[in-house]
C-alpha cells in the first residue's frame, strides 16, 4: 500500500477524546516492544519491529475499507481504529530471541517463549487493555475474537466450529485487513 500512515498518526485520528487519550498512552508504553517484536516466527512479518510493521498495515487497510463507500459495517471509525490497534496485542510477550541453533539451522530470529502459559488471544488481549483501563464495546471485542476468521477458536461454541453469523461486519472488516497484511504484504519470501 502506498502512503501508509504510522500507527500514531492514525490513533491521532480518534474523534473520542478520552478513547484517544488512552489509546495514545498505550501506544507510548508498548511503542518500543511493537519496535522490537516479530508480528510472527515463521510465517509473517518476522523480523524486528514486524510486529509495529504488520499493526500499522491492518490499521491503514481497515481504514481504506471503512472509508470506502461500498459497504456499511455498522460501527464508527474509532471502533476500527481501536480493533486494528489491538487486535494483536496478545503478542507483546510471548517472542523472545531464538536460541543460536535455531538462528543457523532453520534462520528463525525469534522463539516461543517457553515457560509461557497458553491462554486464549482474544482474553490476553482484553487483560492488557484493561491493565491500561482500556474496556472495550462488544462490538471490538467481537472483531479481536474473530479476526482469524474461521481459524479463529471459539470454546463457548455449542457447535465446536464458528459460524458466520458470529462475525460483526467489523469482525470481518479485520479479518480481511489481517489476511491482506499477513499473506500479501508480510509474507517470508521463499528462496528459489
Amino acid at each position: 500500500m502506498k502512503d501508509m500512515k504510522e500507527i500514531l498518526e492514525l490513533l491521532q485520528e480518534v474523534q473520542d477524546e478520552k478513547l484517544k487519550k488512552t489509546l495514545l498512552f498505550i501506544f507510548g508504553d508498548i511503542k518500543e516492544e511493537l519496535m522490537s517484536k516479530p508480528a510472527g516466527i515463521k510465517k509473517h512479518h518476522t523480523s524486528v519491529g514486524g510486529l509495529y510493521n504488520h499493526i500499522k498495515e491492518v490499521m491503514n487497510i481497515a481504514l481504506s475499507l471503512f472509508d470506502s463507500e461500498w459497504a456499511n459495517y455498522n460501527c464508527s471509525r474509532d471502533d476500527v481504529i481501536t480493533a486494528s490497534f489491538v487486535h494483536d496485542f496478545n503478542k507483546l510477550d510471548i517472542y523472545v530471541e531464538a536460541p543460536e541453533w535455531k538462528k543457523i539451522k532453520y534462520g528463525q530470529k525469534f522463539d516461543i517463549k517457553k515457560d509461557l502459559i497458553r491462554v486464549n488471544e482474544s482474553a490476553k488481549t482484553v487483560s492488557i487493555c484493561s491493565e491500561y483501563g482500556l474496556i472495550m464495546n462488544d462490538i471490538v471485542l467481537n472483531a479481536i475474537t474473530f479476526h482469524h476468521g474461521a481459524w479463529s477458536v471459539d470454546a463457548s461454541s455449542p457447535y465446536g466450529y464458528i459460524e458466520t453469523k458470529d462475525f460483526t461486519p467489523l469482525a470481518i472488516l479485520l479479518h480481511s485487513a489481517d489476511l491482506i497484511s499477513s499473506q500479501i504484504l508480510g509474507t517470508v519470501k521463499k528462496e528459489k
